[in-house]
């Protein structure tokens, strides 16, 4: 049997659609329960696609894409995006902006490698701290964030809309 194996790489603009269909899967399963049904329900990839293609050709912003082969056949499998926040947050002047894998390729370190490749990028840059948002309602995700090294910092109150409210955790990057 065949192993997976996986291979980060910089996004490309031809990356958009798979990462727009990686979200997709990505928020069914976790925050299916958590977001509107609405706001899954709705989901739209043509505009999901846009999205991406501003980001990856953001000069202030690094996208890449971790690739699964499985069975011979690439695919994308994950996404991370790390530079300048989009909403400000503190004093961080970067971020990890956007961190997503697809459910069957968590828990396989993938995640560790995407986030040490921002790790990589943001320090080479100059800058020896950052921040990461992440939805108040995803414990999974807050648990790898702390295990990552996180500082949570600051918990949104409660919302209606349980899509909103954020959780922040800080870093330092040490030499």
């Amino acid at each position: 049997m065949q192993q997976d194996f996986y291979r980060i790489r910089p996004a490309t603009v031809a990356d958009a659609l798979a990462m727009a269909q990686v979200k997709q899967i990505t928020w069914e399963a976790t925050y299916r329960g958590i977001y509107p049904d609405t706001k899954l329900d709705n989901y739209s990839i043509p505009e999901n696609v846009q999205k991406f293609e501003k980001i990856i050709n953001a000069p202030d912003i690094d996208v890449w894409v971790a690739e699964c082969n499985h069975q011979g056949k690439l695919f994308v499998c994950g996404y991370m995006s790390c530079g300048t926040p989009r909403y400000p947050f503190s004093r961080y002047d970067q971020e990890i902006g956007l961190l997503y894998i697809l459910p069957q390729h968590q828990g396989k370190g993938l995640g560790r490698q995407l986030f040490a490749k921002a790790v990589e990028i943001i320090k080479s840059h100059g800058f020896d701290e950052f921040f990461v948002s992440c939805n108040k309602y995803n414990l999974p995700a807050q648990q790898f964030y702390l295990a990552m090294g996180g500082i949570l910092v600051q918990t949104d109150p409660d919302d209606e809309d349980r899509s909103v409210p954020q959780v922040k955790f800080v870093y330092t990057i040490e030499d």
